[in-house]
């Protein structure tokens, strides 16, 4: 799953609007809008606080781990990679280049 798919997941989960979401993120809703139809990407910081706003963790977002903070499937459908190297295309650009 994409960065921008796992955003979206994660805000609907929360029954967030993109307006609500860009309030909390103190961001314009174009941003929201922008990363979730993956035209850009948030930073790092960014990632930090959408993590913490959607009550999901910061690896899950990423793309690192497809599990929630306490370790169950945040989403029936998820499943965890032996090696998240063999899934580059999943990470944000961020984790792709570090990897």
């Amino acid at each position: 799953m994409a960065l921008s798919d796992r955003i979206k997941d994660a805000r609907k989960n929360k029954h967030y609007t993109q307006k609500q979401l860009a309030e909390l993120m103190n961001v314009k809703s174009t941003t929201i809008s922008g990363w979730e139809l993956g035209r850009n990407e948030p930073s790092i910081d960014s990632l930090k606080k959408l993590a913490q706003k959607l009550d999901v963790s910061f690896d899950y977002l990423a793309g690192i781990d497809e599990q929630s903070n306490n370790g169950t499937p945040l989403f029936r459908n998820a499943v965890r990679w032996k090696d998240p190297r063999r899934s580059k295309r999943n990470l944000c650009g961020y984790c792709q280049r570090i990897l």
